[in-house]
């Protein structure tokens, strides 16, 4: 049983491979700034910034991992509170969190990496690239092509679907949310729009880019994500694998709902 509900994309980020590293000494430490300097949003001039702690309970929120970086160097790192409010397992530098979307940028940058090395081209139709399922064609991609840059700019004209939440007894397989099959909660992959003409938030797009990955290497996009990205930056509790194997289930954060509640 997962410790929490996993969607299907899932990039547990952490901030392990950054831990130990020193902080330059600035007059204001970036810890004071982050703590104490946290913004409304709307900003009102003289109003002092919001602590840290005191938006963790406002919120409701168990457990938190930051990371500051600037100019590519990790000025400080620190973790507060726990991993799920029913225990006292405190957040640390290998706890692994449910991004969610942020997971989309490290989508675009393995497919970048592919098309890099020739094995995608991102200005083809992906119809022309993908083997063992294709988008299905209509009046709309009749007047201009499904193409991976498009795909990743949202500008493709797959339809908009808000993202599902799975637990393991009813985990849809991939082939069941690109046809929108039961279990799976949301419709099937399609186009509703012509590419290239507008944008609009696509979470489908990028299953179109996780399948065209897979049919391009024959391998899991996991597994393209874990050699292209995280062994190389050493992001050694990072993954997208789902649901989670034991090794990494120990880590992750609980699930908790906006009421502070465990989400089990």
């Amino acid at each position: 049983m997962l410790r929490k509900p996993l969607p299907v994309f899932l990039l547990a980020l952490t901030v392990s491979a950054l831990a130990g590293c020193a902080v330059p000494t600035t007059e204001l430490s970036p810890s004071t700034e982050v703590e104490n300097g946290l913004l409304p949003s709307t900003i009102i001039e003289g109003e002092p910034g919001y602590h840290l702690g005191d938006r963790m309970e406002h919120y409701q929120v168990p457990g938190v991992s930051i990371a500051v970086i600037q100019d590519t160097k990790v000025l400080w790192v620190e973790q507060y509170g726990v991993m799920d409010i029913r225990d006292s397992a405190p957040v640390t530098d290998v706890t692994m969190f449910n991004v969610g979307s942020m997971s989309k940028a490290v989508t675009s940058v393995t497919i970048l990496s592919l098309a890099r090395d020739g094995l995608i081209d991102l200005y083809a139709p992906v119809n022309e690239q993908l083997s063992s399922w294709t988008l299905p064609e209509n009046d709309f991609t009749r007047e201009a092509p499904v193409t991976p840059l498009r795909l990743m700019n949202h500008s493709g004209g797959t339809v908009f679907s808000p993202g599902f939440s799975y637990r393991t007894e009813n985990l849809p397989t991939f082939q069941q949310i690109l046809e929108g099959e039961p279990p799976a909660r949301s419709g099937p992959v399609r186009v509703d729009r012509v590419p290239g003409t507008a944008f609009q938030y696509s979470n489908p797009g990028y299953s179109v880019l996780r399948k065209l990955a897979e049919d391009l290497t024959g391998k899991n996009f996991a597994e393209i994500a874990r050699e292209r990205i995280f062994e190389p930056l050493q992001m050694t509790h990072t993954s997208f694998v789902t649901p989670l194997p034991a090794a990494m289930l120990t880590n992750a954060a609980m699930g908790h709902r906006t009421d502070g509640t465990v989400d089990a």
